[in-house]
C-alpha cells in the first residue's frame, strides 16, 4: 500500500513600516567623564522623519521606558513642539486641530544612563499608531553623540623624601630632602582641584610616630584640614591635557628619641573644577 503525503507551505510576510527619528539641540547638563560617569541629566529635541503626510487621527505613542545597550532614558518628561498631545500621545494635528503638514517634533528631558562597555545604540522610542497599524520609531543615539571629558589620572613622578638629620632636628623637603612630584592628566584646558591632607603621620619600625606638615609649593588654600591647589591642564600631550609638575613639600620636627627610618603615605585627590 502506498501513501501520498502532501505538504502545503505557506509563507506570509508582513511589511511593517518603521520610522527613524533625529535628535537635535542635545544638551548634556554635566559633561560625563569617560568610563566613569553613569548618569547625566539632559534635554533635547526629537523630529520623526517621514511623518508629514499621516492622518490627523494617527498619533505617536512615546514609551516611558526606552533603552539600548549603550544608553537608557530615565525619568523622562516630554512636551510637544508643533502638535497636540495627551500625556504621552502626540497627534498629527496642530495645536488648533488642523492637519500637521510637517514632521512631528517634540522635546525630551530627563536622565541618560550610560553603559561604556556596550555597542548597540538603537533606541526604540515608541510607536506610530495609524489605521490600526503599530509602527516602531527608532532613534540612533550613542556615546559618540555625547561630548565627554577625559578621565583624570595622577602620575607620581617622585615620592616625598624628607632626608636625613640628627635626631631632634627638623626634616624639610626644601632643605634636607626633596619634594613629591606629581603630574595630573585629563581633558585639555580643563580646570582641576588637587587635594592633599594638611598633616600625615609617619612611623618607624618600633611604631614611634612623627607628624609631617604637607603643603604645595605653589600658592594654595587650607580648608577643612585639606590643602587645595587649583590648576589648569594647559599642557597638551597626545590630545590630552596635563598640569605639568606639581611639587608637594613636607616638614617634620623630630625628637631626640626619634631614631630609625620613618615611613608613611598620603592620598592625593583630584576633581574637575566645574
Amino acid at each position: 500500500m502506498k501513501f501520498l503525503f502532501i505538504f502545503l507551505l505557506f509563507f506570509l510576510t508582513l511589511n511593517a513600516k518603521y520610522y527613524i527619528s533625529n535628535i537635535s539641540k542635545l544638551e548634556v547638563l554635566n559633561e560625563p567623564i569617560t568610563n566613569i560617569t553613569t548618569r547625566v541629566p539632559f534635554k533635547c529635541e526629537i523630529e520623526i522623519e517621514d511623518t508629514n503626510n499621516l492622518g490627523k487621527d494617527s498619533f505617536f505613542y512615546f514609551l516611558t521606558t526606552n533603552n539600548s545597550n549603550q544608553i537608557i532614558l530615565e525619568n523622562i518628561s516630554t512636551s510637544p513642539i508643533n502638535s497636540k498631545n495627551f500625556e504621552n500621545r502626540f497627534y498629527f494635528q496642530t495645536k488648533s486641530g488642523k492637519q500637521l503638514n510637517e514632521n512631528l517634533k517634540f522635546s525630551l528631558e530627563g536622565t541618560l544612563i550610560l553603559n561604556w562597555k556596550a555597542r548597540s545604540n538603537s533606541l526604540l522610542l515608541g510607536y506610530i499608531i495609524t489605521n490600526n497599524n503599530k509602527n516602531p520609531v527608532y532613534l540612533d543615539l550613542s556615546l559618540k553623540d555625547i561630548k565627554k571629558i577625559e578621565k583624570l589620572q595622577i602620575e607620581v613622578k617622585e615620592d616625598l623624601d624628607l632626608g636625613k638629620i640628627v635626631a631632634g632636628g627638623v626634616l624639610d623637603s626644601r632643605t634636607t630632602g626633596s619634594p613629591a612630584i606629581v603630574n595630573i592628566q585629563g581633558e585639555y584646558m580643563k580646570k582641576v582641584e588637587i587635594f592633599i591632607p594638611e598633616n600625615v603621620n609617619i612611623k618607624n619600625q618600633q611604631g614611634d610616630i612623627l607628624q609631617v606638615n604637607l603643603d604645595f609649593r605653589e600658592e594654595s588654600v587650607l580648608q577643612n584640614s585639606k590643602r587645595i591647589l587649583n590648576k589648569t591642564l594647559g599642557k597638551e600631550v597626545n590630545g590630552k591635557g596635563e598640569s605639568g609638575d606639581v611639587y608637594i613639600d613636607g616638614r617634620c620636627k623630630t625628637h631626640s628619641s626619634s631614631l630609625g627610618v620613618y615611613k608613611g603615605s598620603f592620598n592625593i585627590r583630584v576633581i574637575y573644577d566645574e
